[in-house]
């Protein structure tokens, strides 16, 4: 009895060590926050552009067109702001190359990389094909607006009304025809055209449905 009493003892003593070392004797609380000097809210006329359900067999060439209505892409802001809206493409390890989706679809899709949005995967990690955004055109405060592009937010092109939108690009607007410096405003509006290709249905696993999943972000960035 003596011998099972120092073990229990010995091990409570050791359980109370291994508690006090770990235990903290501080605990740090973080304050968080932005302050923007105002406060700009982005929104899309449609939060998804569904495709419904297609046949495999409707898909007879390499490359199938599949471009959409007009969305409309708008910025409100609560008072005249300098911003620009960054594009980021949710689903970008999904997206083809050019010259990659050349291979598959014998199409050579306007411009480069950076312009080809991802649309998922398959269940054979396969690529389901390609997502495009060109803005058609634009307007500042009920003003005919000029696209900037940027790389940067502060070397900025002038691309007139209609610009291929870039992975991870920023895109400002100007009512100076020939500007290249992003105006302020308080209401903006962008028409965008999606354009999707899609691969022929053999290419895709058989027997299965295959989930189109793209995903494209657009965030107020101040300047």
């Amino acid at each position: 009895m003596r011998i099972s009493l120092l073990a229990s003892a010995l091990t409570l003593a050791v359980a109370t060590m291994s508690f006090t070392a770990s235990a903290a004797d501080t605990a740090t609380m973080a304050v968080t926050g932005t302050i923007t000097p105002t406060t700009c809210d982005v929104a899309l006329s449609a939060s998804s552009v569904d495709l419904g359900n297609i046949p495999a067999t409707e898909l007879l060439t390499k490359a199938n067109d599949y471009t959409q209505d007009y969305q409309s892409l708008s910025v409100s802001c609560d008072a005249a702001s300098q911003i620009a809206l960054r594009t980021t493409d949710d689903r970008a390890a999904s997206a083809y190359t050019n010259a990659d989706f050349q291979t598959v679809s014998a199409l050579t899709l306007p411009g480069v990389d950076q312009n080809i949005f991802g649309l998922g995967t398959d269940s054979a990690d396969g690529k389901i094909g390609s997502l495009q955004l060109v803005i058609t055109a634009a307007n500042i405060d009920g003003t005919a607006a000029t696209v900037l592009a940027s790389t940067d937010k502060s070397s900025w092109t002038s691309q007139g009304n209609s610009y291929l939108l870039a992975k991870n690009g920023y895109v400002a607007l100007t009512t100076n025809a020939g500007g290249t410096t992003p105006d302020s405003f308080t209401e903006a509006t962008l028409t965008l055209s999606p354009r999707i290709y899609l691969k022929q249905g053999s290419a895709y696993p058989a027997g299965e449905e295959v989930k189109i999943n793209g995903s494209v972000t657009f965030s107020v960035v101040y300047l």
